[in-house]
């Protein structure tokens, strides 16, 4: 049996003197109707109809429950009920909404009343939690323990539907709704925000990046809008204090925007040169602790390596260095090429030490398909100690402001972030795999397991169980999402803890974490493998002659002439020969140009010749196109070996 209770004249308890059949699974009531969940996934209602809130045709009232017929058919799992709305979750998620849409409540994209059940998606059930967030005005019942995201008392919209399911936000014409949107998740209490940041949390990717740009789209139009001083900043601030919210989504949610607290004021240059002026005050406090020689101002740790042996020599050093000297400016010396009061050819160095670990035939790192990223491997062939000082050699380019050339997925600068790599992560380093784990979470059909899928994966020549007996339980539509969890967890983790714990350990013997957490993974990610979009057009623009050299000297004109003609590999090769690195600094750190000499000693018979400590390029005078072109060929195919910046003055 079942009682009821309500306002005015029904103040007291009253019988339902209907039986309805099976046991009672959950009961949600709105201001005037009430909808019965039974055991067996039926739908009754009772109450006020006057806006088609029971789902029933032609009938203005019901005091006894009658079955919604529409819902017959399709297991309903929840019910919900809005002030004069109804709406109802069904198996696999699908979504049906009826009642009064005065509001917009109903999500249907117009205003209008539906005494029917239409397919709509309008609230969203969040699966970690079991909770249904609606969307719509209404009080609700707060009492009503059923009646799980009931209004407070400071709000009338208990809670808020993810954008994208909601077009009039995305019109650029309504952008102070997005304002007030974002005034209204301000001021919500933060039990109703944790709610909504589990949505958030639960959504695909696209969804949440629809929510970023329109959040970006209003900040933008925030700027163009004639606003009064103190409106504009109050707009800014709970547009930028929502955007700060999103960035708190767990990293399984891909971030598209790049955060500290707000971009606009601290972005990716500036961390840079906050990273740079780190490093050159660290620099300077060991300087001021070693008696230096009459002249120089910072002590150095010098790594003098044979060409031929360069990543013995290295590895040998550093795993007899201490701390200190590791925070000193890294001089690198090439035996019998260069002598180290030079300057050093650091670039040089790290190019060459990265190039050599990383290939495939060393054994370092795995490549799950041809000209993929490479990760660390299952059962690693190397020593856990090179591991470590693998890693010391990453802190140190990026402590010593170089750029190397690693083919990392993201999901590396997200470990050293302390952030869970996804299956977007996944997609990057092993496309293929990646594919097939996005068709499974995609696979809508019954007949999931009859492809045969289980909880054990074949990953760098070694088939695992993913869990306890895994090759044995069978993949289907309940358990998918835990599967594809499983597999990005055991490469990711799993599988590399203890030599990814010996790399995370070298780089941050060398870098500060108090400095590296300012950055995001996509920013952490550029700073130490530089720039790769080439601005060849600022790269002249940028360059500076000297001695009897001009912009507009005719050799000069027909270097530039030559240089432009090359493929964008045969640039990469130029800018390795002249810097000692194929890529550039974050744009607004360094802007890399040519300084062109031109030495009195040079003949048209000599070839370019390259200074890399300081981007000069010493270029005779060169009288043909084809002599231009043909010296060119030679300087950027041996772009080995280097000469002291004083040999030639």
């Amino acid at each position: 049996m079942y009682f009821c209770w309500g306002a005015g004249s029904q103040a007291r308890e009253r019988r339902l003197a209907r039986d309805v059949g099976a046991q009672l699974l959950q009961a949600a009531s709105g201001e005037r109707h009430s909808l019965l969940l039974l055991t067996d996934h039926t739908v009754y209602s009772c109450g006020d109809n006057s806006r088609g809130q029971l789902g029933r045709r032609g009938v203005p009232s019901g005091e006894q429950p009658e079955r919604i017929e529409a819902l017959e058919t399709l297991h309903v799992d929840l019910v919900s009920c809005g002030k004069e709305h109804s709406l109802a979750v069904c198996h696999r998620g699908r979504v049906f909404a009826w009642g009064a849409g005065s509001e917009g409540q109903l999500g249907i994209g117009e205003i209008k009343e539906v005494n029917v059940t239409p397919n709509y998606h309008t609230l969203v059930y969040v699966y970690t939690t079991g909770q249904v967030v609606s969307f719509g005005r209404g009080p609700g019942c707060t009492s009503n323990v059923t009646h799980q995201e009931a209004t407070t008392e400071n709000f009338d919209m208990s809670c808020l539907i993810s954008a994208d399911e909601c077009p009039v936000m995305q019109d650029s014409q309504n952008q102070s709704l997005v304002v007030s949107f974002a005034k209204a998740i301000c001021k919500m209490s933060n039990q109703s925000l944790q709610v909504l940041k589990k949505c958030w949390a639960s959504a695909e990717a696209s969804s949440l990046n629809t929510l970023v740009q329109m959040l970006k789209t209003a900040i933008v139009s925030q700027l163009l809008l004639p606003t009064t001083m103190e409106q504009s900043h109050l707009n800014f601030k709970a547009l930028l204090e929502t955007m700060k919210e999103v960035h708190k989504v767990p990293a399984e949610t891909p971030s598209p925007v790049v955060f500290s607290d707000f971009p606009f004021i601290f972005n990716l240059p500036c961390k840079i040169k906050l990273l740079k002026a780190d490093s050159e005050i660290k620099m300077l406090e060991y300087s001021r602790q070693t008696i230096l020689p009459e002249g120089n101002t910072l002590s150095t740790f010098t790594l003098r390596v044979r060409r031929r042996h360069l990543v013995e020599d290295a590895l040998r050093q550093l795993s007899q260095v201490e701390v200190p000297d590791l925070r000193k400016l890294l001089v690198v010396e090439f035996i019998k090429e260069i002598r180290p009061e030079s300057g050093g050819v650091s670039s040089e160095f790290f190019h060459c030490i990265f190039e050599e670990m990383t290939k495939p035939t060393y054994g370092m790192f795995m490549y799950p398909e041809k000209d993929s990223c490479m990760w660390f491997p299952v059962n690693p062939t190397i020593e856990k100690k090179r591991y470590f000082l693998f890693g010391m050699l990453c802190g140190l380019s990026l402590y010593n402001l170089n750029v190397a050339n690693l083919s990392f997925p993201l999901a590396l600068y997200k470990k050293l972030l302390d952030k869970k790599p996804s299956l977007e992560d996944l997609k990057e380093l092993n496309p293929l795999l990646g594919k097939n784990l996005q068709k499974v979470l995609n696979d809508e059909a019954d007949d999931l397991e009859e492809l045969s899928i289980y909880f054990s994966i074949h990953w760098d020549q070694t088939d695992v169980d993913l869990i306890p007996n895994g090759i044995s339980i069978a993949v289907d539509q309940g358990n998918k999402k835990h599967y594809v969890s499983r597999c990005v967890d055991y490469i990711f983790n799993i599988s590399v803890k203890a030599v990814y714990e010996e790399f995370h350990r070298g780089f941050y013997k060398v870098c500060d974490w108090e400095i590296i957490r300012l950055f995001q993974p996509e920013e952490l990610m550029m700073a130490i493998i530089g720039d790769t979009n080439y601005d060849w057009k600022r790269f002249e623009k940028n360059s500076k002659y000297e001695q009897e050299y001009h912009r507009s000297h005719p050799t000069i004109q027909m270097f530039w002439k030559a240089f432009h003609k090359l493929t964008l590999d045969e640039k990469k090769k130029f800018l390795l020969f002249l810097t000692g690195r194929d890529r550039m600094h974050v744009r607004g750190i360094q802007d890399i140009g040519i300084i062109f000499r031109c030495p009195e000693s040079f003949s048209e018979n000599d070839l370019p010749r390259s200074v890399t400590c300081y981007s000069i390029l010493d270029l005779p005078k060169y009288s043909t196109m084809e002599r231009m072109e043909d010296a060119l060929q030679v300087a950027i195919n041996n772009s080995r070996g280097f000469v002291s910046p004083m040999a030639t003055l």
